[in-house]
């Protein structure tokens, strides 16, 4: 190996965290932010569903009660192959670990000062480098145009086939999918096709689903409700104080008046509160506009004009 193919070592780092179902989920992923240094936006950067899109097939969906499934593919970024020459590099536990599925590992292990060292090629598209989304985004359009499947011009994470004069509809964030077809039996053939190529996947069917964040539910009314009750709890939650009083609107009179004379937050709760603002935008522009800033105005204004 070459000092710059070393220096462009990347460290395999695991995550262990708890979900939002209460599972335990662990993930060896590269740490791919040196890679920043010499991989360009434009290369790395992979496209996801867009919310117009989400929401247009979800009405559609309601409307002509079609049969809708979620399918989560696990491991997807490693159904890609790598492009890039790519270094890991694992140490002490990690290497115990590796040397144990293959024992084979054991003659390439190197001591580098005090560590037990094992480098590795990459030959996958492993979850961190910044390239595996594209790369698994370019295998997955691959898979679901073998199927007869044309991406939508509007929205390249939608796909569409006319099956039994009825379009199927796939739209998909990274490995997460929606799949809708008036007829089960074509999603169920959908499902098996994907399944053949890319192995085993988590699937929900029925009329309610979690996905991108939100539970959604068909109604017997043609309508869909969409609710992210679990994202608002722990916002409350990650506030700390109390909020157990109600209100109609959070727009007040002074919505848009700042005090100049009011104090700086602590480095701790301006941080608690930049993380909540962002966890209610992601709410906001999903589920609860009325939230929003343009809605608030609205309110305000009207208020303004009550008053008057």
């Amino acid at each position: 190996m070459t000092k710059d193919q070393l220096d462009k070592c990347l460290r395999l780092i695991t995550l262990i965290k708890e979900k939002r179902c209460g599972k335990i989920k662990g993930r060896a992923c590269a740490d791919g932010r040196s890679q920043r240094a010499y991989i360009p936006k434009e290369e790395a950067a992979a496209p996801t569903v867009s919310l117009d899109s989400l929401m247009l097939t979800l009405m559609t969906d309601t409307y002509e009660g079609n049969d809708v499934a979620t399918c989560d593919i696990a491991g997807a970024f490693l159904k890609g192959d790598m492009d890039d020459f790519v270094l890991v590099k694992l140490i002490n536990d990690e290497v115990d670990i590796m040397c144990d599925v293959n024992p084979i590992f054991k003659d390439y292990v190197v001591q580098e000062g005090k560590n037990r060292v094992l480098y590795m090629q990459l030959n996958k598209a492993l979850y961190g480098c910044l390239k595996s989304a594209i790369i698994w985004y370019d295998t997955y359009i691959t898979t679901l145009k073998d199927m007869g499947f044309k991406i939508n011009p509007y929205d390249p994470c939608v796909a569409n086939k006319m099956i039994e004069g009825t379009m199927c509809v796939i739209a998909w964030y990274v490995y997460d999918n929606k799949i809708s077809h008036k007829n089960p039996k074509v999603v169920d053939d959908i499902i098996a096709a994907i399944e053949k190529r890319h192995g085993k996947m988590t699937v929900c069917r029925g009329k309610k689903h979690v996905f991108v964040g939100m539970d959604i539910e068909f109604l017997e009314d043609q309508t869909v409700k969409i609710m992210m009750q679990d994202y608002i709890q722990e916002a409350i939650d990650d506030f700390g104080e109390d909020v157990s009083s109600g209100a109609k609107t959070p727009a007040t009179n002074g919505l848009f008046e700042v005090n100049p004379d009011s104090e700086d937050l602590s480095k701790n709760k301006a941080d608690t509160f930049h993380s909540i603002v962002a966890k209610l935008l992601f709410v906001c522009i999903r589920a609860r506009l009325d939230i929003g800033l343009l809605s608030l105005r609205q309110e305000y204004q009207n208020q303004q004009f009550k008053i008057g």
